[in-house]
């Protein structure tokens, strides 16, 4: 039996460090920060799906061709992995409380998953709905 999103309570999972591989912007007088958490809410029994990983991810930063306008943009790719190893293919609902331009969105999308995000800027909203309808409908509904 499906139940709703909201039905059950969201519990803090984990948290997550984005080892970004590189210097952060900021002070050149003063430590680089190469990195950013990521607050992981699961609702149910927490589970990793494959090879047990470590909660330190480093992954490059985003390339040119995926930069948007948003200061604190996570790479696609990272957060398609942090799905997969939590959630898997199986069903479940993404649910992003702060969009900003939409990767999450688009991570989900290119996986086939459902998705629910909010964002206060329109700006970003914007974005987002770009970016989402640049990205090819899944063709899994058409392999049998």
């Amino acid at each position: 039996m499906k139940t709703h999103l909201m039905t059950e309570t969201l519990s803090a999972d984990r948290i997550l460090v984005w080892d970004k591989c590189h210097n952060g912007m900021g002070n050149l007088n003063d430590w680089g920060i190469g990195y950013e958490y990521i607050f992981l809410f699961k609702k149910g029994s927490p589970r990793i799906r494959g090879d047990r990983v470590n909660g330190v991810i480093s992954y490059k930063h985003i390339g040119y061709f995926e930069k948007t306008v948003h200061p604190t943009q996570k790479p696609t790719g990272l957060i398609k992995l942090i799905i997969l190893k939590s959630i898997g293919k199986e069903e479940g609902i993404v649910l992003d409380p702060f969009m900003g331009s939409g990767t999450t969105a688009v991570a989900c999308k290119q996986l086939n998953k459902d998705f629910i995000g909010f964002e206060i800027n329109r700006a970003y909203v914007n974005i987002a709905n770009r970016r989402l309808s640049m990205q090819p409908e899944s063709l899994e509904k058409w392999i049998s």
